[in-house]
């Protein structure tokens, strides 16, 4: 596994698919990824373009997501978080497209003052070219938490895509 922390069965699945889908670049593109493939796992996917500026819009947003966060479906990042939390998602959103790079986060989620609520993500990239990543493709999990749960073990976690080739890749 190339993220050493993804202990999270529904993430697995997704990065399995997206190394699947990758063939034998370092990416897969957008072209590659097909709804009916994955059709569970449709609510908790989000896709992001990669704009000019080093801007970033969501170009679509998957209904689990919705009921959490809200729909910023056409929204621009900066336009969907703000302050710390808009800094800490550009610095994530910068990482996987310039490096470029997987990037797993456990935390709580703060974003929308629901410090209740586990969040999981798992950011990856996409690539018309195999090269430049163009757009970037999420799964994102809430998970409530309960009275038990103690201190949540934040996770950030990133790792090149490059380095993919030189690990074992199988979960």
């Amino acid at each position: 596994m190339a993220i050493g922390s993804l202990d999270h069965a529904p993430l697995q699945a997704v990065y399995r698919y997206w190394l699947q889908q990758r063939s034998d670049c370092l990416m897969p593109a957008r072209r590659n990824i097909a709804p009916q493939d994955i059709p569970a796992l449709l609510p908790h996917i989000f896709l992001v373009d990669v704009m000019p500026a080093g801007r970033y819009r969501f170009r679509l947003v998957g209904t689990h997501i919705v009921e959490h966060v809200g729909d910023v479906t056409g929204q621009y990042l900066d336009e969907a978080a703000s302050g710390e939390h808009y800094a800490r998602a550009k610095r994530n959103f910068d990482t996987v497209s310039q490096q470029p790079a997987i990037h797993y986060l456990v935390s709580e989620l703060y974003w929308r003052e629901r410090s209740w609520t586990i969040y999981r993500r798992l950011l990856m990239p996409l690539s018309d070219d195999g090269l430049t990543v163009n757009m970037m493709m999420a799964a994102a999990f809430y998970e409530p938490r309960t009275s038990c749960d103690g201190q949540v073990h934040r996770l950030d976690e990133t790792v090149g895509v490059r380095e993919l080739e030189n690990r074992a890749t199988s979960l």
